[in-house]
């Protein structure tokens, strides 16, 4: 009915209702907004990816852990054996005893989801309007953490508690099967290790390029002038105002009060701000461009400025001249973009060219191109209209001085409240807080896979130090007689870090295949970098392979400092 009833108004009035279509979606349809749920299905999903991969190393360490403890309890589940226990209820014991510690892992991981929900909740993100986030631990979701914290224990404790139920009894029992162990056989806990490393490696290549991605983007030349500024809307036509020359009296009022302060020596106005949040195109009528459009115009981004916006916002005239006051009063003029040229007139001057919009607007310049709806978009055609009478709503302040920015904003504040202190104001910030809406998902991006990558990074060095660590406690007494054969502390430590470290790199090189193959599909994500980033591929692995040769080392140093003696004695 909606839908109905706006196009019968288009119909009817199409100068002022053309395009203005209503619409009704089922709130169930709708998680958040339906222009951003569209990109929330892709972030989610790649989140969702990030917690699984991570997910996936803690439970390849406890896997780990849970076969270096077997292989310990080797001799008690032989002697278990021995006097008669069955198989079957060895592997119930042990997966028990996993589920146990799965148990506990999803209880601490529901306390710390309470603390991290609340700290998520008092986050705010840069917009204009407060948001309030309904987000609970619901049933859906603790049965879901439930059943990822059992399925875990079980799929992770199953192998462990297969392999240490198969032992060959009466060599276990006369410790046969102990000693230097099987250095050049890859066990089951080597191929955990390099799961550990392969996953860690591609979580921090996505962390990686998160964040060149976010170096680049804050780089990005917009077009325009980002120092020091303060932003202002008022919203007159809820204030009290009565008019379009009401409005346009009461901007040229603000404009002259913030010029006359102390701080500011520039201010811009416009209806819409380069890099906001709203996203706004008129259909234009071009001469001589033929469109597909069954009416023949152009859908172009565009905005109403007042005279003095582009010296304000430092966006160069390159062709042409400015806006200036006898535009306001005089026939309609526009400035283009220098994309809109490149666009639909390359080559051509377009000075002094007509262009429509249910009125002819004529071209007094071209000025430099600036980013308008994202930092990573290609120039896009653009054009600035000269503000009249009957376009003054809605207009914004850009306020400019060689002041701080929080000084610039305070000064506006002062004199939004003398000029009229009950006029409404939809947003009062910062350039840099306005500029901080288009970095937020990089910088989000970057922030939450650097501390799920620092995370994941994290637990493979423990996964390392343990398997170095419990190689070393296997293989003391076969130091202890390389040592007392005249081998030093620096060859025994070489001999347990190598093992360590060939791990690591058979993970490592494996991490590279899955991230070369896995990381185009951020590539969408991405500002100013490619998905295979040249600098990220050889800065990761020079990290990992760091914190990986020191999780090896603490333990190898540890045993070339062992008393040969003592070694020779170990049981």
């Amino acid at each position: 009915e909606l839908e109905a009833f706006s196009t019968a108004l288009a119909e009817r009035y199409p100068d002022s209702n053309e395009l203005r279509i209503m619409s009704a979606l089922p709130s169930g349809d709708v998680s958040l907004h339906p222009m951003v749920d569209r990109f929330l299905t892709p972030v989610a999903g790649l989140m969702l990816a990030v917690v699984g991969i991570v997910l996936l190393i803690a439970c390849t360490n406890l896997a780990s852990f849970l076969l270096a403890r077997a292989e310990d309890r080797r001799k008690e589940i032989a002697l278990r054996l021995a006097l008669g226990a069955g198989r079957g209820r060895l592997i119930r014991q042990l997966l028990v005893e996993t589920l146990v510690l799965a148990g506990l892992g999803g209880v601490a991981g529901w306390v710390v989801a309470q603390w991290a929900l609340r700290l998520a909740l008092s986050f705010q993100p840069p917009v204009p309007v407060p948001v309030d986030f309904v987000l609970e631990l619901d049933g859906r979701v603790l049965m879901f953490t439930a059943t990822v914290s059992v399925l875990a224990g079980l799929f992770f404790g199953l192998a462990p508690a297969l392999q240490s139920t198969k032992p060959d009894v009466a060599p276990t029992l006369k410790d046969e099967a102990g000693g230097a162990g099987k250095p050049g056989r890859f066990s089951l806990r080597g191929a955990l290790v390099v799961t550990q490393v392969a996953f860690s490696f591609l979580l921090l290549i996505g962390a990686g390029l998160f964040v060149r991605s976010l170096q680049k983007a804050q780089r990005i030349d917009p077009g325009f002038d980002t120092g020091p500024g303060a932003v202002i809307w008022p919203m007159a036509e809820i204030s009290g105002y009565d008019g379009s020359d009401e409005i346009l009296a009461l901007n040229r009022r603000l404009e002259a009060e913030l010029l006359a302060h102390p701080l500011v020596d520039r201010v811009a106005m416009a209806d819409r701000m380069p890099l906001g949040s709203e996203i706004r195109t008129e259909d234009f009528l071009l001469p001589d461009v033929p469109s597909e459009a069954p009416d023949g115009t152009w859908e172009i981004d565009n905005a109403t400025v007042m005279p003095g916006y582009f010296e304000a916002m430092g966006v160069e005239i390159v062709r042409g001249r400015t806006l200036v006051d006898a535009d306001v009063e005089g026939d309609r003029v526009a400035v283009v973009s220098q994309a809109f040229v490149d666009r639909f007139y390359p080559g051509q001057d377009v000075i002094g060219r007509t262009i429509r919009s249910g009125r002819e607007i004529r071209i007094v310049g071209v000025a430099r191109d600036a980013k308008v709806r994202t930092l990573g978009e290609a120039p896009r055609p653009y054009i600035y209209e000269s503000v009249n009478a009957e376009m003054a709503f809605g207009v914004q302040f850009v306020v400019r001085g060689d002041a701080e920015p929080t000084e610039l904003l305070a000064a506006a504040l002062e004199v939004v409240d003398r000029v009229d202190p009950d006029l409404v104001l939809f947003e009062a910030k910062t350039l840099d807080q306005h500029l901080a809406l288009m970095l937020f998902p990089p910088r989000m991006a970057a922030v939450l896979l650097s501390i799920f990558g620092g995370l994941a990074l994290l637990l493979s060095a423990i996964g390392i130090y343990g398997a170095v660590s419990h190689t070393v406690s296997k293989r003391t007494r076969e130091m202890g007689i390389r040592m007392s054969l005249g081998a030093s502390g620096r060859d025994v430590t070489a001999m347990a870090v190598g093992g360590g470290m060939r791990l690591v790199l058979v993970g490592a090189g494996l991490g590279i295949v899955l991230a070369g193959g896995l990381t185009w599909l951020i590539s969408g994500f991405l500002y100013g970098i490619s998905a295979t980033d040249l600098a990220t591929f050889v800065a990761i692995p020079v990290l990992l392979l760091g914190v990986a040769l020191t999780a090896a080392l603490v333990p190898a140093r540890r045993a070339a400092r062992v008393d040969p003696v003592r070694a020779l004695r170990a049981e």
